[in-house]
Formats: C-alpha cells, structure tokens, sequence
C-alpha cells in the first residue's frame, strides 16, 4: 500500500510539475480509505493543500448504472490555501482543476447519481489572498480572506449534475477580522443560479436569525457585484440581528452596533429592497410593522424609502440614539428636546423620501394629543434645524406643553404650514388656517381663523375670532 501510494504521488508530481506527497495510506476490504498526511503545493512552491487525516467509507460504486453511494467522509486539519498572484489571471488552483478536468464530450448524456452520508471537517483553515488588490482593514474583505477553525457536519448530500443538495447540521468559523459564526443550521441547495437554505439557523456573537434563505443569481460571478446583481430572499421568524454582524460583510455599515428585533419577508438586491409584512423593534420602546420599499442602499444618504406604516411606534429617549452617516463617527440623530413632551408616539401612515428629506402622510397620537399630517420634512445638515410644509390637522393638542409655553393651552385646528423649528425658542413658521378652539391664559377660544408668522415667541399677522364672548379682526403682532 506505502509503494503505491509513493508511486501515485510521485507521478502525480510529475505530471502537475509541482510536490505531491502522502504519509500514509489504508484500504480495507474496498470499501474504506484512510489518507495521512497528504500535502500538495501550487506552482509557486506554497502550500496548496494539507490534510491530517481523510477517513471514507464507500457504500457502493456501480459503473454500469452510474452509481456511486459513500459513506461518512471525515477529513481532520484541512488547510486550503488560494492565491491569486500578481500579473496571474487565475487562482493558483487553476492547474489541479485543469488536470482533473473531464474531457468534453457533447455526444455523452451520462448523469451520475453522487450520495454520501456525511462530510464532517473538522479543524479546517481556509486562506483566500489576492496579491493585486489593495487590502482593507473594514469588514471582511473577500480578496484576503483568512477563515480558521472551521468545524462543518452535511447529512444526505446528493449531486445532481451541477446542484448540489444537504442538510447542514453543523457549521462554525473564525475570520481573522472578528467575525465569528457560532452556529449555522438549515437544509441547503446550491447551484451556478441558486443558493437556498431552508429552516435556517444562524448565531453569532450577537445575532440570533432564524429564517428561509434564497439567492438567485446569473452565475457566481455575480457576487463580485452582489449589491447589484444578487437578488435575496428572506422570510424571518422572529430574529434578533446586531447590525455589528452585518458590518463585516457591507463597510458601508460600519462602526454601527444596534440591535434589530425582525420578522417578515425581505426580498430583492440590495440596491433594491422590498419588505411586506414587516415587525421591527429597536431599543426599549420603538415598534414598526408594515411595508417597505428601498432603492438606493448601501449609499444610506441618497436611499430613496417610502414606509407603508400600519404601527409606529417610540420615544424620543430612542430616536436620540439612533446613528446617522457616517457611523464611525458616532453621530446620533439631534431633535429638539421639547419632542420629548409627545411621550410615546403612535404614528400610522407612509413616510417617503430620503431619511433627512421626507413627506408624512398620516395620524400621530401622543401623550398630549392628536395630529394628522400630510406635510414635508427637511433637516438641514449645517443647523439640524427641521422645515416643514404643508398641511396640519390637531385635535386637542397641547401645544402649551409641547412648546413648553404656560399661557398656552390644547388647540385644534385644521391650517397650512411652512416654516422651521420645532422649540419655542427657534420656531419660525407661517400658519394659514381654521383654529377651532385654543385655550390661552386660562380661557378657550373658538372658532378663529389666522394668517401670520409665528417667531421666538411672537406673532405677527392677521387674525379673526367669532366666539361666543368676542369677535374682533386684529392686525398686527403680539408676544
């Protein structure tokens, strides 16, 4: 057995012009293998491949029907290393792949039925290392890849012709940027068009998915472009996702570390994402449930939303801690401290826009009171200022509170408003409109229409009241 097998490595290694070398072998009664020791290096003179161990058990072989049923494969301390060298077109595997490569032969229609029990690594390494690229120390960059202690376990494996099929009872790894995969479960199909996992479960450090997974895609050449090219689908049981995580493998994310509880269908490339029947939930009192259609991603400055809201659903205490670009920075979202006087808000409607220029379509309830929107928003990046246009319904709102302002009282009112700011300090709005009641100085007003300018605390402008105590057009301006 050791004079055959020397004999096989050392024609191999003169056929492929490079070293092939084996420690050990054993067969026993044809239908098991144990391969030691067995190394193989590029055409560089780098190591290749290295395996510790390779233990098969061979169920069946039939030639005549096509047949070949293998028992458990286990292969112990496997590393595979790929270069792509400088000047090189291809990866430094490209000559094994072209040696063993079937001939072709278009007359011949021939399916082989391919079935294993299992393939179990254990203690793997893979290094993926593009000597061309520049290296990035962001995420995990796929032109250097370095993934250690890979731990894998596929039952019921069976090929059919260029798909294969498995169920993926154990996957874990480290890459050597920080991401670590502590489980990964579900039952998968892979093809050049397709990658599916159905009942998927994957955990990490700080994530917890639970999921259908769906890939379609032209050929794997696709994912050299995958933002663009690879259409994703998603169907989430309830999940907990660390934005961390998702960080490694899109830059554009990084320096986020929030938590995103979700559930519902996720569907579309990533420059295009769709979203029905959608649950968020972020922080200790935000809720989201709806539909969502995004274009524009990873670019979050220039996406274009529009959010059908059947509940939203927060506070202030959590929209103050929500990130904006770029995320190393650690810059938060800024709002006036008085948005804090809403309590929790309820909003039900459709936000469209861009996340600092929108339009709010909808109801608002909050703790001092009730509004009904259909007005646009802007922030302005140099002030964090909001303007505002368009048109405002209230039901006894307290405005009082809301602008922190004691001779003020709860109004309702339907009008047109355009102006900035949203603090008693920097308001500065236009108001056309029907005031249907106000409480001012301990006293409610009735039945007013206004048209003026509201600023720092004054008004200026025109204003006619017909209440049952008084009616008198005034002209003028007034603190």
């Amino acid at each position: 057995k050791t004079r055959i097998t020397q004999y096989i490595a050392e024609y191999l290694s003169e056929e492929l012009n490079t070293e092939v070398s084996v420690q050990g072998v054993d067969i026993g009664f044809f239908n098991r293998l144990i391969l030691e020791g067995l190394y193989v290096q590029d055409l560089k003179g780098d190591t290749l491949a290295y395996l510790n161990n390779l233990h098969l058990g061979v169920q069946r072989v039939n030639i005549e029907k096509n047949q070949v049923y293998l028992d458990k494969i286990r292969i112990d301390d496997l590393k595979f290393y790929l270069h792509k060298y400088e000047g090189d077109e291809k990866l430094s595997i490209q000559f094994l792949l072209d040696y063993f490569a079937a001939p072709k032969d278009t007359t011949s229609d021939e399916v082989w039925d391919i079935r294993s029990n299992a393939l179990e690594l254990r203690n793997a390494s893979f290094q993926l290392r593009n000597h061309d690229a520049m290296q990035t120390n962001i995420g995990i960059d796929y032109k250097d890849l370095d993934v250690r202690k890979i731990n894998l376990l596929v039952t019921q494996i069976r090929f059919d012709q260029d798909t294969i099929f498995g169920s993926v009872e154990r996957l874990n790894c480290y890459e050597s940027r920080g991401f670590f995969l502590k489980s990964f479960k579900g039952k998968a199909k892979v093809s050049p068009s397709e990658l599916k996992v159905d009942n998927l479960s994957i955990q990490t450090i700080k994530s917890d998915l639970n999921l259908d997974l769906h890939y379609t895609y032209s050929g794997w050449e696709d994912y050299k472009t995958f933002v663009d090219s690879v259409r994703m689908d998603y169907m989430f049981d309830e999940s907990v996702l660390n934005f961390k995580d998702v960080a490694f493998f899109a830059p554009a994310l990084s320096g986020l570390n929030e938590i995103l509880r979700v559930s519902g269908h996720v569907y579309g490339p990533v420059a295009s994402l769709n979203a029905r029947k959608l649950k968020l939930g972020y922080g200790n009192s935000t809720s989201l449930e709806g539909d969502i259609d995004i274009d524009g991603l990873p670019n979050v400055r220039e996406t274009f939303l529009h959010l059908n809201l059947k509940r939203f659903t927060t506070r202030y205490s959590d929209l103050i801690k929500v990130p904006i670009p770029p995320f190393e920075n650690g810059s938060h979202l800024t709002l006036p401290k008085n948005i804090s006087n809403l309590g929790q808000v309820d909003f039900t409607g459709t936000f469209t826009g861009f996340v600092n220029d929108f339009v709010a379509f909808g109801k608002l309830q909050s703790a001092i009171g009730e509004l009904k929107t259909d007005i646009s928003i802007k922030q302005d990046e140099a002030s964090n200022k909001l303007a505002y246009n368009g048109t405002l319904h209230s039901k006894n709102f307290h405005i009082g509170k809301f602008l922190e302002e004691e001779r003020m009282g709860r109004v309702t009112l339907n009008a047109e408003v355009n102006g900035s700011g949203v603090s008693k300090e920097d308001i500065n709005a236009v108001l056309i409109g029907n005031v249907q009641s106000v409480e001012l100085v301990g006293y409610e007003y009735k039945n007013i229409e206004v048209n003026g300018e509201f600023a720092r605390s004054m008004f200026s402008g025109e204003v006619s009241i017909n209440d049952t105590n008084v009616a008198l057009v005034f002209r003028g301006g007034f603190d």
